[in-house]
């Protein structure tokens, strides 16, 4: 798996967390709508640094 395949796989990663993360909202499950949410934004730190890491800074 190349860099971009790696990046591209932590994106979709992403985006089912925030989408579990929406139909635990609708559930009104509150506790793991906030990991979910976590869990997501933890994901699009490591996808940046990937990024940062394949550009060289």
């Amino acid at each position: 798996m190349d860099k971009e395949e790696k990046i591209n796989h932590w994106l979709c990663m992403s985006r089912y967390d925030i989408e579990s993360a929406e139909y635990m909202l609708s559930a009104g499950r509150y506790v793991y709508v906030v990991f979910m949410c976590q869990q997501a934004i933890e994901i699009i730190w490591i996808q940046k640094l990937l990024n940062l890491k394949s550009t060289g800074l």
